[in-house]
């Protein structure tokens, strides 16, 4: 009964990536202004109340540059909550698990997570978002290969980009999207007056 019950719980899950990945290629995402310091916040709160979390003992520390970015809150909820919960599965129990976002000169806003796991291989890097790929050393884990398929999804349809960067202390993946064009204004607002004054 047991097995039945986690072989369910396998297939709900493999179900719910394959929509959400159909709907994230296929239908026009609702997009607005979105704090993603905020967004990001409330996602790493919902993934510390998880009992996987909480039993494992793993941390989040987290350096969050407040900035906009027009994106489906939705949809950018699902890709955080994707790179945590992969950090969080291959984090060692009592990790920490490093969170960063931050502006970059060229009018981006970069989301790195960054875990203490055993990292990607060399010759993975290139393929952990491809859709169902699983790593030989991952295929004793739970997970359909399908949850940085949707996160590079997700960031394309944002006209963004998603990448596994070399490491040598964990996995270290990076998202890196567009700056909404208000939070471009208010900075050349404010760098402006910082000029004049």
């Amino acid at each position: 009964m047991r097995d039945a019950r986690t072989q369910a719980h396998a297939l709900k899950a493999l179900v719910n990536d394959l929509i959400d990945l159909a709907r994230y290629t296929s239908v026009e995402s609702h997009t607005e202004d979105t704090r993603l310091d905020l967004l990001t916040q409330q996602v790493v709160d919902r993934t510390m109340a998880l009992a996987t979390v909480t039993t494992r003992g793993i941390g989040f520390r987290l350096d969050l540059e407040p900035c906009l970015a027009r994106v489906d809150p939705d949809a950018m909820h699902r890709a955080v909550a994707n790179l945590l919960d992969n950090a969080v599965k291959w984090g060692p129990a009592g990790g920490a698990i490093l969170v960063e976002l931050r502006r970059t000169a060229g009018g981006h806003v970069e989301l790195g997570v960054q875990d203490h796991g055993p990292g990607i291989p060399p010759e993975d890097l290139s393929r952990v978002f491809d859709r169902f790929y699983r790593s030989p050393a991952a295929r004793a884990m739970p997970g359909s290969g399908l949850g940085l398929a949707i996160v590079r999804q997700i960031a394309e349809q944002h006209g963004g980009t998603v990448s596994a960067v070399p490491s040598s202390t964990g996995a270290h993946i990076l998202m890196r999207l567009p700056l909404s064009p208000s939070d471009l204004q208010e900075r050349m607002v404010r760098s402006t007056s910082t000029r004049s004054g």
